[in-house]
C-alpha cells in the first residue's frame, strides 16, 4: 500500500478597496505543484466567490473577479 500526502493550507488574504470598486486582482504564489481553490468571504465569514483554479506549477499567479456586493 501506499500513502499519499496532502499539504492543506489556507492563507487570508486582505482585498482593498473594501467594498471593491468593479474589479479586483489578487495575486498569489504557490511554491510547489498544488491544487488551488480560491474562496471569496465577505467579512463575517459568508461566501461570496468561488474559483476551482485546478492544478499548478510552482509560481505566481493572478486572479480577478467582479464587484462583490
Amino acid at each position: 500500500t501506499s500513502v499519499e500526502e496532502t499539504k492543506n493550507e489556507s492563507n487570508c488574504i486582505d482585498v482593498f478597496p473594501n467594498p471593491s470598486d468593479n474589479k479586483s486582482t489578487i495575486s498569489y504564489s504557490v511554491d510547489s505543484f498544488s491544487h488551488i481553490e480560491i474562496e471569496i468571504v465577505d467579512m463575517v465569514g459568508n461566501r461570496v466567490s468561488y474559483a476551482d483554479r485546478g492544478d499548478q506549477d510552482a509560481g505566481t499567479y493572478t486572479y480577478s473577479f467582479g464587484r462583490i456586493t
